[in-house]
């Protein structure tokens, strides 16, 4: 587990980021349309936020893993991993 947590901490360190526009009052056709990376989060009023379960760093991408692992909150830690595109 920790040489695949190195591995998934080389390939996915801060791409797991996402925009959270709750504040903001956008629809989720105007998210889909309007926000692409981080700096058109932040001029709509969005939050750019970290999940709980990520890979930024080895003890992280570890604790992600065995949550993968026990089957508990793994299809959001999948859907998480499916919108991951590049860092900002």
């Amino acid at each position: 587990m920790f040489m695949m947590s190195i591995l998934m901490t080389t390939l996915l360190s801060g791409k797991f980021f996402t925009c959270d526009v709750t504040m903001a009052g956008l629809s989720q056709a105007e998210v889909d349309l309007l926000i692409h990376d981080k700096w058109d989060c932040l001029n709509l009023g969005g939050e750019w936020v970290e999940p709980d379960m990520n890979f930024d760093n080895t003890l992280a991408g570890m604790l992600t893993l065995f949550v993968f692992q026990s089957r508990e909150g793994w299809i959001d830690l999948m859907w998480t991993s499916v919108d991951a595109t590049s860092v900002d």
